[in-house]
């Protein structure tokens, strides 16, 4: 019964916020080049309204759908844990599950602690991004390998050997967000992950809300990587961020 009172209200929630911003945007804003403006803060109060909830308790045994659609089957809360992505790394140490983590790549340098870590032999390197060792893997003997889908061959190599693993996305912010709740479920840090989400999206609210009325925009060029040269196409969380900081993102095109 609670569950479903609180399923309602947050309906109910939901639909004001939609029906008060397309009021102000159709009786109020009447310019087309309002509306990205509006769809934009609409996006951010649906989701910050979404992200205050209390997040669903869940318990172990738990079976979650990953961000590429599999199965992932988790028999207890992981205790052993290999990131294969600097951005897992970070959002695991953001989660306080910097003890659980037994593996990273040699990509993984931030926070600062990491490094301290890896000197220290405390977390071991299973190689590079592209080209992690299977066998290193194996050895820490992981209950949880955290992926991105962009090693996809490399996570279903591991899957057949009889590891779980969870993949996850981050081309956009939206991916972002949705990876952070779901290493949050997966590792029994729902609550932390929701915290972390609001925390984000009330700073990125914050730099939006004070260049949103500039009229001249910025053309940034962002450069992932030299060698070989990567720069931020328009389906990257890096463009999102460009275009909410009031810029214009030159390969977004792309």
């Amino acid at each position: 019964m609670r569950s479903n009172v609180s399923k309602a209200l947050t309906t109910a929630l939901l639909v004001s916020v939609l029906c008060i911003s397309l009021y102000s945007l159709f009786f109020t804003k009447s310019t087309v080049s309002d509306l990205q403006t509006y769809l934009n803060d609409l996006n951010y109060k649906v989701e910050s309204l979404a992200s205050m909830l209390k997040p669903q308790k869940y318990s172990f045994p738990l079976t979650i759908t990953d961000m590429v659609g599999r199965e992932v089957h988790l028999p207890r809360e992981p205790e052993r844990i290999v990131s294969m992505a600097p951005s897992v790394t970070e959002t695991l140490f953001a989660l306080n599950l910097k003890d659980k983590i037994v593996g990273v790549t040699e990509y993984c340098n931030y926070p600062e602690k990491v490094n301290e870590l890896k000197r220290k032999g405390e977390i071991e390197v299973i190689g590079g991004f592209t080209n992690p060792s299977i066998e290193k893997i194996i050895e820490l003997e992981p209950d949880l390998v955290i992926a991105v889908n962009l090693q996809e061959r490399i996570a279903m190599q591991l899957e057949s050997l009889g590891l779980t693993v969870l993949t996850v996305k981050s081309e956009s912010l939206r991916d972002i967000y949705t990876a952070i709740s779901l290493i949050g479920k997966a590792t029994g840090k729902q609550e932390n992950a929701a915290e972390l989400n609001r925390k984000l999206q009330t700073q990125i609210k914050s730099t939006w809300e004070k260049i949103r009325d500039i009229e001249e925009k910025a053309k940034v060029l962002h450069i992932a990587w030299l060698e070989p040269l990567y720069v931020a196409g328009g389906k990257s969380y890096v463009n999102d961020l460009i275009s909410m900081a009031g810029g214009i993102n030159v390969f977004q095109a792309v």
